[in-house]
């Protein structure tokens, strides 16, 4: 598809309503899909896994967080197979605990998007 098709395409979808965004792991065969990309949440961890701080604070910090992040992963897998209104507020509740974490490198614990998403595991 030419890259004249693509946006014809993405401003139809606007025309019709569409929000021009789409939700990505940031591959880049994706760049031309859409006039605006939001990066999946669960992605950002990809990072976390090659990060090797040499810092036993920051060595902590960080195994700290990942245990967390896959933690509230793991409740957002039982969510999906055991949807209720309290725990989808919980999980939006702790969804920006966590990401508020603050460390002392600014801004280490970011996720990259600031659109709300709604809560699902899948991308």
């Amino acid at each position: 598809m030419s890259k004249a098709n693509i946006r014809s395409s993405v401003l139809s979808g606007l025309l019709r309503g569409g929000t021009g965004i789409f939700l990505s792991d940031n591959a880049p065969q994706y760049n031309l899909i859409s006039l605006f990309t939001a990066l999946c949440w669960i992605h950002v961890g990809r990072h976390f896994k090659k990060m090797n701080p040499t810092n036993a604070i920051y060595q902590k910090q960080l195994k700290d967080f990942l245990l967390q992040f896959w933690m509230y992963y793991d409740w957002l897998v039982n969510y999906k197979k055991f949807p209720t209104p309290e725990l989808k507020q919980q999980l939006q509740d702790d969804f920006d605990v966590l990401f508020s974490i603050e460390t002392l490198t600014t801004g280490l614990i970011k996720p990259r998007h600031s659109i709300p998403i709604p809560i699902g595991i899948n991308c």
